[in-house]
């Protein structure tokens, strides 16, 4: 599995297309949820019972107070000082989006895909480690200055997990990839990753079970903007 299957080259290097970031990206996401949606109602479900009860336990080690508000679903910044706490609620919840992230890739090309792709992303768990740690620590500092260089950091960094899920990159690499994919288009990039934030968390106002529909479109959005960027067609 590669950034464009079989198509990097020998260094393991991709090279984004020319391709710009599209809004239709989310409506394109609503056709590809609609096409499996038992599938992804079913996968939110597991995502947020493995995230309150893995992620109690991890705050707990670390005697956090745990917020069952699945990042990146979410945007906040607790109590002064947090940056661990930052971390790990990205950490935690992060491994479960990479493995929505590799289901996304593989329904859009046209892959068999499952419920159980969700936890397929062992094969490159110390690269989505690394690559989460990165992201965060990253997004953390640009929120600390003047908040608003974060919603920048997350837009333009937005194609970190795809590229080490599905693309197979090591975590610099990834982030070094979606930076230079981007970087020309950062506002838009960043109005983007917002706007697919709050899309997503939209479906709480619907007494939070409409989470179960809107949920899986932060991931297809973001993977049908990767697959325009970096899958050779």
């Amino acid at each position: 599995m590669g950034v464009v299957d079989d198509e990097l080259d020998r260094m393991g290097r991709s090279y984004p297309k020319l391709a710009l970031v599209r809004f239709s990206a989310i409506g394109e996401a609503w056709g590809l949820f609609l096409e499996r949606w038992p599938m992804w109602v079913l996968t939110v479900l597991i995502v947020l019972f493995v995230n309150s009860v893995f992620g109690g336990l991890v705050f707990s080690a670390f005697g956090f107070k745990h917020h069952h508000r699945p990042w990146p679903f979410w945007i906040g910044l607790s109590r002064p000082g947090l940056a661990v706490h930052f971390v790990v609620s990205t950490v935690v919840i992060g491994l479960l989006l990479g493995g929505m992230y590799r289901m996304a890739c593989l329904q859009i090309r046209g892959r068999p895909v499952g419920v159980a792709t969700l936890f397929s992303v062992v094969d490159v768990l110390p690269q989505l480690l690394l690559g989460l740690v990165l992201y965060a620590l990253a997004a953390y500092a640009g929120f600390c200055l003047l908040v608003l260089p974060g919603f920048i950091v997350l837009g333009v960094l937005m194609f970190t997990l795809p590229l080490i899920v599905d693309g197979g990159l090591d975590a610099p690499e990834a982030l070094g990839q979606s930076w230079r994919a981007l970087k020309g288009q950062w506002l838009v990039a960043a109005v983007f990753h917002a706007v697919a934030v709050f899309v997503a968390w939209m479906g709480v106002c619907c007494a939070g079970v409409g989470l179960l529909l809107t949920a899986p479109l932060y991931c297809l959005s973001i993977a049908v903007l990767y697959r325009d960027f970096f899958v050779l067609k």
